[in-house]
Order: structure tokens, then C-alpha cells, then sequence
């Protein structure tokens, strides 16, 4: 564990300047890829020690889930421990880190080193939270796992706020990746989305920053799986270090050199336009996820098995929980499937919106 009060409130004064930071999370839209606030981040090269606060000292499982989290998320955190706690996780030989930078609005740091101490799963990064930060966020995670893994195999993406009932969808994902491709990811595709260019949308993206009309097909950062050699070549690619082996990773994530060329959507930058120029496969796992939170719901309520295996839960660490408890039990108990969701679910919501299924068969 590296940690440090002083040095690390310091250091982020000094390494980071914030313009205009602003976090806006909306729930129950279909597509989230990243958020608002301007931010400039100048850096300078720091030692690995004043950018990693806290860390975990063992991490020896084939299987990684890196959990992006605000810091700010401690009862969801806390919702995604009792969920699938890690004796749960060690059954598929997974484990669990999150990933926080540091927010000045929520940031206490006695409170984030007793979480520390009692969990030792996550990772204190000495950057400012801010959704324009999300990519360094993602590489940094992803530097963290293969530096700290020896023995990854795979490795998991997801947001704190969605619920994946793990066993399934390994085994799904298990089934449809490639047998002889090694660069490949798995995840909900996004296929040919435009670019916004409307200046009043908080999704607008300048043709400096991206100047084509469609953002290459990417999965979205809800939740994708891919495995360790895609990982490193990733990194290989936005480090510019295309021989580098893991030391060597490690070293260059530390310069700032290229923080300058980073795209600020992270899913569309790193599984989208990294992995188009480096020949990823990505690959469609659509049918298992839900969109939105309330067919999650539905099928909670109604006690029937649910054809999706990934969805978004929001804030709602109780629907978390029980879709957990729920998919468990109709492991064991066979729950009515899809003929009772069709009928129970399929209709619209308070909301009215309306929902549709496509149940794939692998």
C-alpha cells in the first residue's frame, strides 16, 4: 500500500488544473458514453508512488473486474461487495478492484483508508475526479491490472451502477469469443453512432476532437470482457510504446506525453478508435444486456428468469442486491422463462417506455 495525506492533496493541487467541473450521471437513457465539464489536465512526470495512494497488495486470480467508481459511491460500492461478495468471486477465480480518483466535494481520506483496510480491493489514484478525466481513468486501471496481475487471463470493464450476473455471462462470453483471434473484446456493441456536432447537446464533439461523422464501432463501458494480450496491446498503442512489455507500460504511463492525444469519451476512444487502428475484433453480446433498469426490475418482482444478464441499476443499490439474490435463486429453482417475461414484462412502463427482446441462442 502507498499512502499519503499531505503528499496527496499536494501533489493534486500541483500536478492538476480543473476548469468547470461539473458531474451529471442520467440514469435510464439508453446510452451514457461519458459526461460534461471542461478540464484541463497539466502534468507533470510523478513517480508511481504520488500517483497510486492506495493499492492492494495481492492480486494473484486469473480473472480481473476493474469497477470504475467515484469516490463519492461509497453505498454502491458497498452494494456491489454484498452482491457478489469475493468468496462469490473467487468461485469463478475473478477479482474485483475499484478504481477512484480523488473529488475535493466528498473526498475524505480517513474515510477512503478505513474502506482500505476493511476491503482491500480499491485503488486510490492521486488525479481529480471528473467525467472529462474518464479516460485517464481507464488507462490507468488497465496499467494497474497488468502490472499488478501476473496470472490475468481475462479481464472485466464496468461501471459501479450495473449489475451483471457474473457466472452467465462468462459463460456466455466464453462461447462466442473467437478461437483464433487473439486481440478481441467482447460487450454491448455500438454500430455506427453519429458524432454530435450540435454545440447546445452535452454529447458535442468538436471536428478537432474527432472529424469523422461516425465514431468507429465500439463497446460501450458499461461492462466489456476481453483478455490480457488485447489489454497490453491497448496500452502499447495509446503510450506509443509499440514493443514496450509491462515494466516498460508501467514507466510510460507516468510521463505525460500522451495525455495530450487522449480522446475524452473513454469506451469510444479505447475500444472504438484504439481498437480499430490495432485490428481488435470486438464482438456483440447485445441480447444479454438491458438498456434499461425497470425490465430488471420486472423481473424481480414477477419471480421469473430474465433474459438479459447485464442492465443498469442507477443509484437503486437495492435493486442491485436483489436482482443478485433473484438470478441465483432461479439457478436453483428453475424460474419461469421467457414466455412469462414476454407476457409480464413487455409492456410499458410507468414511464411508457417501451421495451422489446431479442433472445439470442448460443
Amino acid at each position: 500500500m502507498k499512502f499519503s495525506y499531505k503528499k496527496g492533496f499536494s501533489a493534486a493541487l500541483l500536478l492538476i488544473l480543473i476548469y468547470n467541473s461539473t458531474v451529471l450521471v442520467l440514469y435510464g437513457k439508453p446510452y451514457d458514453p461519458g459526461g460534461l465539464g471542461q478540464s484541463k489536465m497539466e502534468i507533470s512526470s510523478m513517480e508511481y508512488r504520488e500517483l497510486i495512494l492506495m493499492e492492494p497488495n495481492i492480486c494473484s486470480s486469473q480473472g480481473i473486474i476493474i469497477v470504475h467508481s467515484h469516490c463519492c459511491n461509497r453505498e454502491l460500492r458497498n452494494g456491489q461487495r454484498k452482491a457478489w461478495t469475493q468468496s462469490k468471486l473467487n468461485e469463478s477465480n475473478y477479482k474485483r478492484i475499484f478504481i477512484l480518483f480523488l473529488d475535493s466535494s466528498c473526498t475524505n481520506l480517513n474515510l477512503l483508508q478505513d474502506e482500505f483496510e476493511k476491503h482491500n480491493d480499491i485503488v486510490v489514484v492521486n488525479l481529480e475526479e471528473n467525467y472529462r478525466n474518464l479516460s485517464y481513468k481507464h488507462v490507468i486501471g488497465l496499467t494497474w491490472a497488468v502490472k499488478n496481475c501476473d496470472n490475468m487471463t481475462e479481464l472485466i470493464k464496468m461501471d459501479d451502477d450495473i449489475f451483471v450476473h457474473l457466472p452467465s455471462f462468462l459463460d456466455r462470453a466464453r462461447r462466442n469469443k473467437p478461437i483464433n483471434q487473439n486481440l478481441w473484446m467482447l460487450g454491448r456493441l455500438q454500430v455506427q453512432l453519429p458524432v454530435i456536432r450540435d454545440s447546445s447537446s452535452k454529447w458535442f464533439v468538436t471536428k478537432q476532437e474527432f472529424n469523422q461523422h461516425y465514431f468507429p464501432d465500439f463497446l460501450s463501458g458499461w461492462l466489456y470482457l476481453t483478455n490480457k494480450k488485447t489489454v497490453i496491446n491497448i496500452l502499447q498503442n495509446v503510450l506509443s510504446c509499440y514493443t514496450c512489455q509491462i515494466e516498460a507500460l508501467v514507466n510510460s504511463v507516468l510521463e505525460p506525453y500522451w495525455m495530450q492525444k487522449v480522446f475524452w469519451i473513454d469506451d469510444v476512444w479505447l475500444t472504438g478508435i484504439i481498437a480499430e487502428k490495432t485490428n481488435i475484433q470486438r464482438l456483440s453480446l447485445n441480447s444479454y444486456y438491458s438498456m434499461f433498469s425497470e425490465p430488471l426490475e420486472c423481473c424481480v418482482k414477477a419471480k421469473i428468469a430474465c433474459p438479459y444478464l447485464v442492465a443498469p441499476v442507477g443509484d437503486n443499490v437495492t435493486l442491485l442486491e436483489k436482482a443478485t439474490l433473484h438470478y441465483e435463486r432461479c439457478s436453483t429453482l428453475m424460474c419461469p422463462k421467457y414466455k412469462n417475461y414476454e407476457e409480464k414484462c413487455l409492456e410499458k412502463s410507468n414511464n411508457n417506455l417501451s421495451y422489446s427482446v431479442s433472445i439470442e441462442a448460443v
